[in-house]
């Protein structure tokens, strides 16, 4: 298929995508006939039929017949991709893939994937799908990409020494792109500097920079000279100069960048005092700042502007949580906010919270102290003085408080998270039972469904808990625990949204879980969203999964996910995703992503 390669980039459109799958399925889905005749529709977890919905490209008219706009897309059973039939369990298929070291850095013993990874999954599917893994605030999604795009296994056994070029690029670009940095850095580390590849040296020099690495950064971008000729390139380059003493070739870099328009004048302003030059007008605002203009801003030791946390990008977000030189108020900021999009894990935040220097009088008094801080400090100082207190009911109040203005600023699950420790070593008491549903709603959230239990129960025990831990269910029976029985499952689709319900109850479907037909009868009334998977992503996740490629599996899974938020998303394409998942062996991480987008609309 050397027709359909492309040269990979910093991102993907909905066009490039589709060409790419395009190209993928003419090399594997028979022709139309032979598909309607042989193949099964794919199944979900509970064995039932899936339907599809067809959506039209945004970018074209309809066609002739097609469902005016905002009525529901028709509805088809998709035909499972066939694949060759290989076992991916053979370790000697493993040893017809290519000969030389595979690049990556988790061994399965250190938290990657099996060796088998790719087994009977075209390399074509990689290429395809590697740049459209998505971006979005989903925790176990973010784990999920890291550890497919870190584990150290053989690519595909129809791969070519391009490929291995060409996949390096586009793992190492997406990892930046989901804000990985310190997996993009140390696979920036073993790329060997004999692969040549365009985009790879700036790739190379944002992975290290951002991560304080910048002599390796300066010598990776060198070995590009030529290749790139962008504005981001000429200032890393410049900035390598500053750095290392070079002043006159910083000079002529400084010219070019001078005549280009339109002038980045937070770059200019680090570079001006990096040559030790009086000041400019202070940068008291940065939206989105881009990598270089971040590095030249520490390198230059000025000033970060607060604004910048809220708008960064996920890379530059993990670098500034990641710098140890920077204010720990805007550390703090960037890990917590870091932690919500999925970009960072909660046990680096909750290092950053124990080594917050709060004075003495702050942890003595924190009630009285948290109205006058910014939200994140608020936060981690409750955390910190309910760490600390003796007393059971004391620490119930601090995190009770904490888990109350976490919820008011959108941030309950980042909270619940961090917090969930403590909650979980606090005994289930009757004179805390105020406290039992949040208690249990944030140990659901955190994935520890025991400890949950405890107070679920006791929540349900009392006249003022019994409501608000009806409401917990679904995120319950997310984890296997709770009453499954239909009239509990009638009773909480009568007490919720529809769009929720059926939300709720087509993850849990995914997940394996019967729901009787009289709550899918409930339901019939709901308006059916339009946005789904591509219906191409569908049909490869379909085959994939039926045919326990794992690497495949999991990689469609992701990209199936990008079609927007939750409760605007066809809950069918959602139920796939997750049952996928179980399938293939994850089903700790499906039931993580179930609860994640349960959240995620609003349940």
């Amino acid at each position: 298929m050397p027709a359909c390669r492309t040269e990979p980039n910093m991102g993907v459109s909905l066009r490039a995508l589709a060409l790419g799958l395009a190209c993928l399925a003419g090399g594997l889905l028979p022709a139309p006939a032979a598909t309607a005749q042989g193949s099964a529709p794919a199944q979900t977890g509970a064995g039932q039929p899936m339907p599809l919905l067809v959506i039209p490209s945004p970018d074209r008219a309809p066609p002739p017949g097609a469902p005016a706009k905002g009525t529901a897309a028709p509805v088809i059973a998709p035909a499972p991709v066939p694949l060759p039939s290989v076992d991916p369990r053979d370790v000697s298929v493993v040893r017809q893939n290519l000969t030389a070291p595979p690049l990556g850095v988790l061994a399965p013993d250190e938290g990657g994937f099996p060796a088998t990874l790719w087994v009977g999954t075209p390399v074509a599917a990689l290429r395809a799908l590697v740049p459209a893994v998505p971006d979005l605030p989903l925790p176990t999604l973010h784990a999920l990409a890291r550890r497919l795009l870190l584990t150290a296994a053989p690519l595909p056994a129809d791969s070519t020494p391009s490929d291995a070029a060409v996949l390096a690029v586009l793992r190492l670009s997406r990892l930046l792109a989901l804000g990985q940095l310190d997996g993009a850095r140390q696979l920036a580390e073993t790329i060997p500097a004999s692969l040549d590849a365009p985009d790879l040296p700036r790739l190379r020099w944002e992975a290290l920079a951002l991560s304080g690495r910048m002599p390796e950064a300066c010598a990776a971008l060198n070995q590009g000279i030529g290749t790139d000729d962008s504005a981001e390139v000429a200032e890393g380059r410049v900035l390598c100069q500053l750095v290392t003493g070079n002043a006159a070739g910083a000079s002529l870099g400084l010219d070019v960048l001078r005549d280009r328009k339109p002038h980045d004048l937070v770059f200019l302003a680090a570079a001006d005092a990096l040559n030790g030059l009086p000041p400019r007008k202070p940068i008291t605002t940065l939206r989105d700042p881009t990598p270089v203009q971040f590095a030249a801003l520490h390198a230059a030791k000025l000033p970060l502007p607060d604004d910048a946390i809220d708008t960064a990008r996920p890379v530059v977000l993990a670098a500034i949580a990641g710098a140890a030189d920077l204010p720990p108020d805007q550390r703090l900021a960037a890990a917590e906010r870091a932690e919500a999009l999925g970009i960072l894990n909660t046990d680096s935040l909750r290092k950053l919270v124990d080594a917050y220097p709060f004075s003495p009088g702050e942890l003595a008094l924190p009630l009285a102290r948290i109205g006058a801080i910014p939200g994140p400090r608020a936060l981690a100082l409750l955390a910190r003085a309910a760490e600390t207190t003796p007393d059971p009911a004391t620490r119930v109040a601090l995190l009770s408080k904490a888990l109350d203005m976490a919820a008011a600023r959108g941030r309950f699950p980042t909270a619940a998270r961090l917090l969930a420790p403590q909650i979980a070593a606090i005994g289930v008491q009757t004179p805390f039972a105020a406290f039992a549903p949040a208690a249990a709603r944030a140990l659901l959230i955190a994935g520890q469904p025991g400890a949950a239990e405890h107070w679920l129960d006791l929540a349900g025990r009392q006249p003022d808990g019994a409501k608000a831990a009806s409401r917990l269910w679904p995120l319950a029976r997310a984890w296997g625990i709770g009453d499954p029985s239909p009239g509990i499952v009638e009773a909480w689709v009568a007490g919720v949204d529809p769009r929720q319900a059926a939300l709720a109850l087509s993850l849990l479907s995914g997940l394996g879980q019967r729901v009787p037909a009289t709550a899918w009868l409930a339901l019939l009334s709901v308006p059916r969203p339009t946005p789904g998977a591509n219906p191409a992503v569908a049909q490869l996740l379909a085959g994939l999964s039926r045919d326990s490629r794992l690497g495949g599996t999991v990689l469609a899974t992701l990209v199936s996910l990008d079609a927007g938020a939750p409760d605007k998303v066809d809950p069918n394409s959602l139920s796939r995703a997750v049952a996928a998942l179980k399938t293939a062996g994850l089903e700790p991480d499906a039931r993580r992503l179930a609860v994640e987008l349960m959240l995620a609309g609003g349940i």
